[in-house]
């Protein structure tokens, strides 16, 4: 099967040499296109490549395309897809193999979880962003709530049936926690930054706590970063600029990239007051 992709290079640069960010998309029922992205725009500007998989399961490209992922949100097809992506620009001389990174938010942020856990050892750092440590159980919570997730006037509950996810199917809660990063906490080995919101309203911050402290207690090298009052999909301007800033430093640390720029005034007043490390 054919699966698209959205790839930016820096100009002037050799690509073979350059560090190679996949940004996976959330949702999982959404995408990404080629109008502007701040995001990918800065990093493609500090001189890394940017890598957004439209794995399948990705709307925008038509319902059979959405359907082909026929529920297998675990480490499984959708998975695969985001890694044989990377994988394909490497072969083909994008992206230096040894400075290699993924990131994401909600369900990109699982997929970065996924990832740096299942031992294909293809990425040497992440940034995981709001993520469910387990994305069963947290379709299963925000199902239970009502309107939380409704597209279109069709609930979440209805749409995870569809999708082949129905959330009373014990067998599939049992098969998306066995493929879970909260499953193989002892496995994740690679330097990791979790951003959290304390007012998630989708993914609940205690579950985001509660994998954080598992990896702590295991010896990951991982740091937690909670913004205490922000919600799953910050709309506050200085909340994206202070992420923006969280990641250069961790891409810079770890992948070689410039450092970032000293924060302004008052973007350093908004940390101080609104993010806590852990």
């Amino acid at each position: 099967m054919a699966i698209h992709g959205l790839l930016s290079v820096p100009p002037g640069r050799d690509p073979a040499h350059v560090p190679l960010i996949t940004i996976a998309h959330g949702g999982p029922w959404s995408h990404d296109d080629a109008d502007y992205s701040a995001l990918t725009q800065l990093l493609v500007n500090r001189g890394y490549a940017v890598f957004r998989p439209q794995f399948r399961g990705s709307t925008g490209f038509g319902r059979a395309y959405m359907l082909a992922a026929r529920g297998d949100f675990g480490d499984g097809r959708v998975q695969r897809d985001i890694e044989e992506g990377t994988r394909y620009l490497l072969a083909r001389g994008i992206g230096d193999p040894m400075r290699t990174a993924i990131m994401g938010a909600s369900f990109g942020g699982y997929s970065t979880l996924q990832a740096l856990s299942n031992g294909s050892g293809l990425y040497h750092m992440g940034i995981a962003i709001v993520p469910p440590a387990d994305f069963g159980w947290t379709s299963r919570w925000a199902a239970a709530r009502g309107t939380l997730g409704e597209t279109q006037g069709m609930t979440l509950d209805h749409s995870l049936r569809l999708l082949a996810l129905n959330p009373d199917d014990p067998a599939i809660a049992r098969r998306l926690y066995r493929q879970s990063p909260l499953a193989r906490v002892a496995a994740m080995r690679t330097p990791l930054l979790l951003i959290a919101s304390g007012r998630d309203e989708r993914v609940p911050i205690r579950s985001v706590i509660d994998y954080a402290a598992r990896l702590k207690l295991s010896g990951a090298p991982a740091q937690i970063v909670v913004a205490r009052n922000q919600p799953h999909a910050p709309s506050d301007p200085m909340a994206g600029r202070a992420y923006m800033l969280l990641a250069e430093a961790m891409f810079q640390r770890h992948l070689g990239g410039p450092p970032p720029a000293p924060p302004p005034p008052d973007l350093r007043e908004w940390m101080e007051k609104n993010l806590a490390w852990r």
